[in-house]
């Protein structure tokens, strides 16, 4: 008879997962040392079963394990135990021990259709109490919303490195120039005759070059000595506060990828302070993920000067029903996403910044820097790495506005 555990609490799934991982391993280790070569190494172990190497490499690590849950999570699914303790079964194993065995496996089974419904449903709970599990969880459900991303959309890209870089302005007091370099490695069609959008850039300004001059058919955007040649076609749209970069034509196809990197400047894009009249308050450097990718980058590089002896607040957010998300809005936090993504400090100066995932970073970072006659020593930094970002989300990073000096 089925255990009902439907309206179960945390603490009784818990105990049952616990149960169960603990009878398999002791029962699964009982069959494994009755066999004979013990200890046994997995392609050995193979060879004697006549099973393969993965399942026999799986098992023994899962037998292995001290602590049930991880057993749980490790262990094959319940008909790959059974095929390999049918073989154990004809190498004259123990009937006793091959039926305790059995009698775990059919507990597992039981506990992965009445806990979770399947089996990928079942390490999701235990990644809530496995840190070591939710890695493995997590990667596995992003790369599933990647592939599926980009065949519906017909696109995707290798890495999207994004950087912001925030420099004191020197025509508009107290305000902070933004740079928004853009770098898309092996982007490309995953299904013919679609539209690639592959960025968007939101300013209620003209859009400028890094050279400060305005954008007209794109002379300037991009940075061609760092692109992969032939450039491809592009095009160019504004949406109210809203620029729209999309590949043009049929250039870029399903077997071919190719490397672009473009930099916008946003000039005064930020405020440095806020009145002492004013109520506390943050400001952001967010983007969005529009663009299935396997590695995302994001880098927020500032002047020494700006937000001194802070770190940002960071968070990646779902965006779907409320859109873009303001850090002062504290009714966003549920929106809030529980990854395990975290920022990383970089320290100050450009040497601090290579990112192996995108040859000639630094060069970049130089070029622009010299463009706009900043110092790239007075720099410091913050990045943010994920591998297979969650589509449509947004990642933001926020500082706490000071009190203007007197």
């Amino acid at each position: 008879m089925k255990k009902e555990l439907s309206n179960a609490t945390a603490p009784m799934i818990e105990s049952e997962i616990v149960s169960v991982g603990r009878d398999l391993a002791r029962t699964l280790s009982s069959v494994l040392n009755a066999l004979p070569g013990a200890p046994h190494r997995p392609q050995w172990l193979s060879r004697l079963l006549g099973v393969n190497t993965v399942l026999t490499s799986r098992v023994i690590k899962a037998a292995g394990q001290q602590d049930p849950l991880a057993v749980a999570h490790m262990v094959p699914g319940p008909e790959p135990l059974r095929r390999l303790l049918r073989a154990a079964e004809r190498k004259k194993v123990d009937d006793t021990l091959i039926g305790e065995a059995q009698a775990a496996v059919d507990a597992f089974e039981r506990l992965i259709d009445q806990v979770a419904g399947d089996r990928s449903a079942l390490d999701a709970i235990i990644s809530g109490w496995l840190p070591d599990a939710r890695d493995h969880v997590e990667m596995i459900a992003k790369q599933s919303v990647f592939r599926g991303i980009s065949q519906l959309l017909g696109a995707a890209c290798d890495v999207t490195h994004f950087a912001a870089l925030l420099y004191p302005s020197a025509s508009a007091r107290d305000r902070v120039d933004q740079v928004w370099l853009v770098i898309n490695r092996g982007l490309r069609r995953v299904r013919p005759g679609l539209i690639v959008k592959f960025d968007s850039v939101h300013s209620s300004t003209p859009l400028l070059t890094v050279a400060g001059t305005s954008v007209e058919n794109l002379d300037g955007l991009f940075l061609e000595q760092f692109c992969s040649k032939p450039l491809p076609r592009f095009e160019v749209s504004r949406l109210g506060n809203r620029a729209q970069y999309a590949l043009a034509g049929d250039d870029v196809g399903v077997q071919s990828g190719v490397d672009l990197v473009h930099a916008t400047l946003l000039p005064g894009k930020k405020e440095r302070h806020r009145s002492r009249d004013d109520l506390p308050r943050k400001t952001a450097v967010s983007i969005g993920v529009d663009l299935p990718t396997r590695i995302l980058i994001f880098d927020l590089l500032l002047h020494e000067s700006v937000f001194p002896g802070q770190q940002p607040s960071f968070g990646v957010y779902r965006t779907e029903a409320d859109g873009v998300v303001d850090p002062n809005d504290a009714s966003r936090e549920i929106d809030r996403l529980d990854v395990l993504e975290t920022l990383q400090p970089l320290g100050i100066g450009i040497a601090k910044f290579r990112a192996a995932e995108a040859p000639g970073y630094q060069d970049m970072l130089r070029y622009v820097c010299e463009q706009r006659g900043w110092d790239t020593a007075k720099l410091r930094g913050f990045r943010c790495k994920i591998e297979y970002p969650v589509y449509s989300s947004q990642i933001v990073m926020a500082f706490d506005l000071p009190i203007a000096p007197a």
